[in-house]
């Protein structure tokens, strides 16, 4: 009998789910408009481009290296799974993907499809992987320790419902409260069905301050607000009511803990005032864009990318996630009612 791996761990895997603010690679090898495969993505990362949209590592790097783990979980779909042997978890995360499936783009993964993944994991990777480990309850016993990260729902607004509604910068149309409601009935589901998957411990982040974005800063006049105002009422909307699900969750399935991460103000107090948090630009991109606002490789990149909040027009810089990854890992800012230190010591 081998030792049960990980059990000097805080946690013995972490398993992630969600968009492009934590994707690892999922689109690297399939045709979409949602990859960062490419330089200027990864000039700062250890491998060079990954994948990661930004100039080095994400959430889930800075999760996995607090916990202790080998090495931060790998893209499901990079993995050539007959020959790899880790139990420390994956990445299903896919860029462009949203809560509903109609939201991302041709070929990304929604958070169905992701779930849908995770259960083969359950179902025929962990069983063999774990079956000569001498771990207590097996598969179960090693799903309940680990860390359940979701990071999604920006992309149901930016690449469904504000489409379909075609505005962008012009007000919340009004049926976004039906909207938010909708997505936050699917995403109570999706849980669930990871709890029943073996899932204990989450950690939920809600949706950024997306009307901070440079993607959507640059289209707007308005000089008295950095943010436009109306974007961020509306996906608020949306964060309200999963809180709301988030404490329900908890209270209603067994022996379960959640964390809600708020990315929202973290974004806004990034773009307010970058300066507490010892960065410097809150506004500016780091990167040359293109008209879609991923990053133009022929473009200049900045060189202090240390100092910037953003490094395309819809994600943040290595620098960014690293304050925030920190801050719900042992701080008392960003993830409530706990930080993971503390989930992951339950």
């Amino acid at each position: 009998m081998k030792r049960c791996e990980g059990e000097l761990l805080l946690a013995p895997a972490l398993y992630v789910f969600g968009d492009s603010t934590v994707d690892a690679g999922n689109n690297n090898k399939i045709q979409t408009f949602a990859k960062y495969d490419f330089l200027p993505y990864g000039k700062d990362f250890p491998d060079g481009p990954s994948g990661r949209p930004t100039n080095g590592r994400t959430i889930p790097d800075f999760f996995a290296e607090s916990l202790g783990l080998k090495a931060p979980p790998p893209a499901i779909r990079l993995v050539e799974i007959s020959s790899y042997n880790s139990i420390e978890g994956f990445n299903y995360a896919s860029s462009s993907a949203g809560i509903l499936p109609e939201s991302g783009f041709k070929g990304s993964l929604s958070l169905g499809e992701q779930i849908s993944l995770f259960k083969k994991t359950v179902e025929e990777y962990l069983p063999l992987h774990l079956k000569d480990i001498s771990c207590v309850n097996g598969v179960s016993g090693h799903l309940s320790k680990s860390i359940f990260l979701l990071v999604i729902g920006v992309n149901d607004y930016a690449l469904n419902f504000l489409k379909k509604n075609n505005t962008t910068t012009m007000g919340a149309p009004p049926n976004d409260e039906a909207f938010a409601q909708l997505l936050i009935s699917n995403y109570g589901d999706h849980l669930k069905e990871l709890y029943n998957l073996g899932a204990r411990k989450f950690v939920v982040f809600d949706i950024e301050a997306m009307g901070c974005l440079p993607s959507y800063t640059n289209q707007k006049n308005e000089l008295n607000s950095k943010c436009v105002d109306e974007l961020n009422s509306m996906v608020q909307k949306f964060n309200g009511k999963l809180a709301l699900k988030i404490q329900e969750l908890g209270r209603t399935l067994p022996a379960s803990a959640f964390i809600l991460g708020n990315n929202y103000q973290h974004i806004l107090n990034l773009v307010q005032n970058p300066q507490s948090y010892g960065l410097e630009d809150g506004t500016n991109t780091c990167c040359g864009l293109t008209q879609y606002g991923t990053c133009d490789p022929s473009k200049v990149t900045c060189k202090d990318r240390n100092s910037h909040v953003f490094f395309d027009a819809a994600h943040t810089t290595e620098a960014a996630y690293k304050i925030l990854a920190q801050e719900c890992f042992s701080g008392v800012r960003v993830c409530q009612p706990m930080n993971l230190k503390t989930l992951a010591m339950l």
